[in-house]
Formats: structure tokens, C-alpha cells, sequence
């Protein structure tokens, strides 16, 4: 008994301290510490221990529980990474926070008399403990399996992927026979959990409580779920620094930043000055390809010394602009080429690199989506129609991506359908672009968007029969990329052929999402396995003799700063300074390429979002 009066009296104590440092700081909005996070954890732990009578059974499964959280960060260490020694003791603290929550949850649904009100509630909680089991097993079978570390980026990738890749990705890695193993591993797996679960609902089951202890019981655990409602919502992005909660929180974040971005972009284009730096500049037509998964290694046109892209790398050597061109207007082509030497993707994922490309968000400038105008919206506001044509599905499993949600933007807007067609025997190939191109307006000035699946994985699937014509290298599928590659340019000379001869055309260009590492497969950009391959990109401009004559200033410095390094989050800012655009409250010329004032080097060239410096390139 004095132990019982014992714990009550530390749990009051820690209940008050808590209560005590809310007030003092401003609840619910003070800074939540990791200390105070596990401060918390504790005070679980005791209001758990008194609710339940200390039972044996339930500390025992609490341990167990706790040491899945606990162990986490060994997978950091298994794959060479530093971890602190406090990341052990806040997954301890954050895995005892999750089993003494739902344990307390069961708590208050244990004690209601109705039994058929109570076993539908209790579904909520079996729910829980499967998930909070799966959780934690999630970071070992990936370490497992693929020798890395479950985290942000990964969590990234799943989110912004859809069904047909998912596919695409397991086929790729996986044999069938591997397959079928794995998915009955988890398939029987899954089942054990589902009865840890039910077993962990009768473990927390409330004991018999007299007339004189229901009240005061029902109160302390009231109490500490109003505590765990509270701390759930300040420990969304802080607490526990660990790489457990890392995962939650970072998916938070990105939730909510999607979120808040599709909010902040009706704002911004609202409240944002745009206007054209020549009012009276003649109705012009800018296109912008976007590549996938080109690699400027395995580029002819890079010094890859096979004809991987042959139409281009004759296209810019014959058409090469230079400064002795712009001191003899009459020596210039039709059209005129500019390409730039070291262009590297800011990320090796899609969604991450393209979220910064289209947007005024840079590795730069600190700021982040939602910050700032979308290219979409800047070229609307200076009075540009828009077209956005993608060979690429629009949605992914977690949710609309940013960069759906700006090509939705667009004044049209179409999505090839990721499907089966059978006039190809595959997935649309990028041909199919050709297809649907637009009709555009003579009359304005126009932005087309054109987003095409180059050489997504899996290589073979993106070109017909006839451009399979590599076959000397011994890994299959680095012969599949270089033909994917060889077949995107075949499509980019037939853009580029379309548009050249529409009314007003001034400038073509190409640029991709981010490289690969081909001889990884299923990993060729998995950012845990980085290599600077997967974020060498080809980046080249095609320019009309008008253009070129009536922007010699800007072509003047793009020929200047063609060598220097560019990474592709500052296409935005690229694209600004070659349509002639001007945003009242952005000073970008330190980092638009079109500017005699770029500043970005060698030694200041950023990618995987500022953790990367590009200095550390060995083939720069």
C-alpha cells in the first residue's frame, strides 16, 4: 500500500511540473525539449503502473514492447551511420509512450459496462497495437533486405510513388520465387500481429475496481490521456530524437507542407507583382522539357563515348552559339544551341527535385514551397498561356504530389494514362506525346510544359523494338538504360522539330529530373546508396536567331556562365530571366544562370538539399 501512495505521489509531483512548465511557457504553444518529451513518457509509465496494479504480465510485454523502439538505431550503426547514445534512451521513452498510450486507452474503454458498445470500441486499440508492432519491424526488414536505412527518404519515395511503379520496383529486385517468399513472410507475419494484438487488448484489461476506487481511478486516467492528447499534438515535429519519431514527424511535415502549399498558392498569386520586363515584347512561344533519369554520364553529348543520343550532340555541336555570333548578328543559325557543362540535379528523386525546379523554393535561398510562386503561376500572372502535357501518371499512393498539383495549374492540362496500350504491347511510350500536342495561339505569349518518362526504370519498357540496338556491355541492364536514353532523343529532335517551325517560337529546353546509377537496378537513384550519377543531368537550351537578337544581353551572360556549375532547382529562376519576367519582390540574379550576376561555383554548388556540396564530385 505505501508503495501504491508512493508512485501516486511522484506521478501528482510530475503531473504538476508538467502542468506547472505549460503555464510558464504559454501552453499548448511551449518549446517541446526531447528531456520534456521523455519527461512525459515517464509519467505514463507511472500513471500505466498504478491504473493496472503493477501486473507482471503486462511489465513483461511493456519491456518487450519498448525494446523493439529501443533497438531501433542499431540499423543506423549496421549500415556505417554515427548514432548518438541519447537516440537509444529517446526510442526507449518513445516506444514506452506508445504501449502505456494505447494501454490506457484500453483502459477507458475496459471499464464501460455495455459489452457491445465496448467491443466495438476495442477494435480502435487492436488497431493501434498492430500498427505500433508492424512499426518498429519496418526499419529491421528493410535494413535486412536492403542494407540501408528506413528513413526520410525513403518515406519519401513510398508516398510519392504509385501502383505501376511499386510493380516496376519489386519486379526489378526481385525474382518471382523471391517474391512469393517475401509476401508469405509478411502475409504470416501480418497474422501474428493481428493476435498480438487481441492478446495485448486482454493484457490491459481492467482489473475489478470497488465503489471507492472507480471515480479516482477514471480521473487519473482521463488525466493522462488529456496529457497524451496534448503532447500528440506539440511533439508533431519535436520530442524523442530518435529515428523513429524522425519518420513520423518528417511525414508531418510533409502532409502539411502539401497542404499548406495548396492553400498559399491562391494567396501568393494574389498578392505578388509580375510583369513582363519588355511590355512590348511580340507574342513568343518557350518550351521546357522535362527529362527523367538521364544521366549526363552516359551522355554522347556529356563525353560518353558511345552514340546514346547522337540528333542531339550533332544538333548542339553544328548549332553552337557563341560570343563571336553575337558580334555578327548575320553569322547566326535559324536556331542556336547553348550547353551547359555542370548541370546537377538538387535531389535524385522526382518529387523532391521537380517541387524545387517549378517553384521560386531553391537549396539557396532557405525558403521553402509554400513560400513561394510556382513558374506556372508567374508565367499566368504575366500573361502567358500555359500548356502542361505529361507521359507520366498524375497521382501517387500517399497523395497529389506538389508537382501535380502546379502542372493542375496550368490553363491546360493533360495526363497521357499510365496504362496498357495495346498498339505498343507496353506502357505508353514517350511517342505517344507527339500525339496530343497543342494548338497554340499565335497571338500570346505561350509556356509548354512538356514532363516525358525518358528513362524511368524499367529501362526495357520505355522504347519500341527498333531502338534496341546496345547490347555490348555485360550488364544487361546498362545496354536496356543507354537504349531509353538513345530512344528520349528520338523524341526530343521531334519536339524540337514541331516547335521551331511554330509562329513566335524563341527557345527549347531540356533538362532532367535527376541522374542514375543504372548498375543498381531497382536502386539506380535510392538516395541511400548515393552516387553523384544520379544527379549529373544533361541541361541545354535551343535559342531562335530573333531571340538571340533581341536578348544579346541575356544570351551574353548564359554563354559566360555555361561552364559554371547550376544545379536544376534554379530552373524557376532560369526560366524568369529567359521569358523576361520580373517578380517586384524577388532579387534572384545571383542565381539565375541568364544573369551577368550568377554566382553559384564549384565550390558553393549544393544537391541533396544543401548535404551534398558539389566540389566532392571526383569527375567534376
Amino acid at each position: 500500500m505505501k508503495i501504491k501512495w508512493l508512485f501516486t505521489t511522484l506521478l501528482i509531483l510530475l503531473m504538476i511540473a508538467v502542468i506547472g512548465r505549460m503555464v510558464h511557457h504559454g501552453a499548448p504553444y511551449f518549446e517541446f525539449t526531447n528531456a520534456f518529451a521523455c519527461q512525459l513518457s515517464l509519467i505514463l509509465l507511472l500513471a500505466t503502473a498504478f491504473l493496472h496494479r503493477f501486473d507482471k504480465k503486462l511489465v513483461i510485454r511493456w519491456f518487450l514492447f519498448v525494446l523493439l523502439y529501443a533497438l531501433i538505431p542499431l540499423t543506423q550503426l549496421f549500415t556505417g551511420e554515427k548514432v548518438h547514445s541519447h537516440a537509444f534512451m529517446a526510442s526507449f521513452f518513445f516506444g514506452s509512450f506508445i504501449f502505456c498510450s494505447i494501454c490506457n486507452l484500453v483502459y477507458l474503454i475496459r471499464i464501460i459496462k455495455n459489452n457491445t458498445v465496448r467491443r466495438i470500441l476495442l477494435a480502435v486499440p487492436s488497431f493501434l497495437w498492430f500498427l505500433s508492432l508492424i512499426y518498429p519491424m519496418m526499419f529491421y526488414g528493410y535494413t535486412m533486405v536492403e542494407h540501408a536505412v528506413f528513413d526520410q527518404p525513403i518515406v519519401s519515395a513510398i508516398v510519392h510513388t504509385n501502383p505501376i511503379e511499386v510493380v516496376s520496383y519489386l519486379t526489378s529486385n526481385y525474382s518471382a520465387s523471391e517474391l512469393v517468399l517475401y509476401l508469405s513472410g509478411i502475409f504470416v507475419f501480418a497474422a501474428l500481429l493481428v493476435y498480438l494484438a487481441v492478446k495485448m487488448n486482454s493484457s490491459a484489461a481492467a482489473r475489478e475496481l470497488s465503489a471507492g476506487q472507480f471515480v479516482p481511478a477514471v480521473a487519473v486516467a482521463l488525466c493522462c490521456s488529456s496529457i497524451l492528447a496534448v503532447s500528440t499534438v506539440q511533439l508533431s515535429n519535436k520530442g524523442f530524437d530518435c529515428l523513429a519519431r524522425q519518420i513520423i514527424s518528417f511525414a508531418n511535415y510533409v502532409a502539411n507542407s502539401y497542404t499548406e502549399f495548396r492553400d498559399s498558392r491562391i494567396r501568393l498569386a494574389q498578392s505578388t507583382v509580375v510583369e513582363l520586363k519588355n511590355p512590348e515584347m511580340k507574342p513568343s512561344l518557350f518550351v521546357l522539357v522535362i527529362g527523367e533519369s538521364a544521366s549526363s554520364r552516359f551522355l554522347q553529348s556529356y563525353g560518353y563515348p558511345q552514340p546514346t543520343d547522337p540528333v542531339t550532340t550533332e544538333f548542339l555541336h553544328k548549332n553552337e552559339l557563341t560570343g563571336a555570333d553575337l558580334e555578327n548578328p548575320k553569322s547566326l543559325n535559324s536556331i542556336n544551341s547553348i550547353n551547359f557543362t555542370h548541370a546537377y540535379s538538387s535531389y535524385p528523386q522526382t518529387i523532391e527535385s521537380l517541387s524545387l525546379s517549378l517553384s521560386g523554393a531553391n537549396q539557396y535561398n532557405g525558403k521553402v514551397l509554400n513560400e513561394m510562386l510556382t513558374l506556372i503561376d508567374a508565367a499566368r500572372l504575366a500573361g502567358f498561356e500555359t500548356f502542361w502535357i505529361g507521359n507520366k501518371q498524375s497521382e501517387s499512393v500517399g497523395f497529389t504530389p506538389p508537382v501535380t498539383r502546379i502542372a493542375q495549374t496550368a490553363d491546360h492540362s493533360l495526363f497521357i494514362p499510365d496504362s496498357y496500350i495495346p498498339k505498343y504491347g507496353k506502357y505508353p511510350y514517350d511517342e505517344e506525346i507527339l500525339n496530343n500536342l497543342p494548338q497554340l495561339n499565335p497571338d500570346r505569349n505561350t509556356l509548354v510544359i512538356i514532363n516525358i518518362k525518358g528513362s524511368h526504370t524499367k529501362y526495357f519498357e520505355r522504347y519500341p523494338e527498333k531502338f534496341d540496338v546496345f547490347h555490348d556491355d555485360p550488364d544487361a541492364v546498362i545496354n536496356e538504360y543507354k537504349n531509353s536514353l538513345l530512344y528520349s532523343d528520338f523524341v526530343l529532335s521531334q519536339l524540337l522539330d514541331h516547335f521551331k517551325s511554330q509562329p513566335g517560337f524563341s527557345a527549347f529546353i531540356y533538362f532532367s529530373d535527376h541522374g542514375v546509377e543504372p548498375a543498381f537496378k531497382g536502386d539506380d537513384h535510392n538516395v541511400s546508396k548515393f552516387t553523384f550519377s544520379m544527379v549529373t543531368i544533361p541541361f541545354w537550351v535551343a535559342l531562335s536567331d530573333k531571340y538571340v537578337g533581341d536578348n544579346a544581353g541575356t544570351v551574353r551572360a548564359m554563354l559566360d556562365n555555361r561552364d559554371k556549375c547550376f544545379t536544376n532547382d534554379l530552373i524557376y529562376d532560369f526560366m524568369l530571366g529567359l521569358m523576361g519576367i520580373r517578380i517586384e519582390s524577388l532579387d534572384n540574379r545571383e542565381v539565375d544562370i541568364t544573369s551577368s550576376s550568377y554566382s553559384i561555383d564549384r565550390q558553393n554548388c549544393l544537391t541533396l538539399y544543401g548535404k551534398q556540396r558539389i566540389d566532392n564530385d571526383p569527375k567534376y
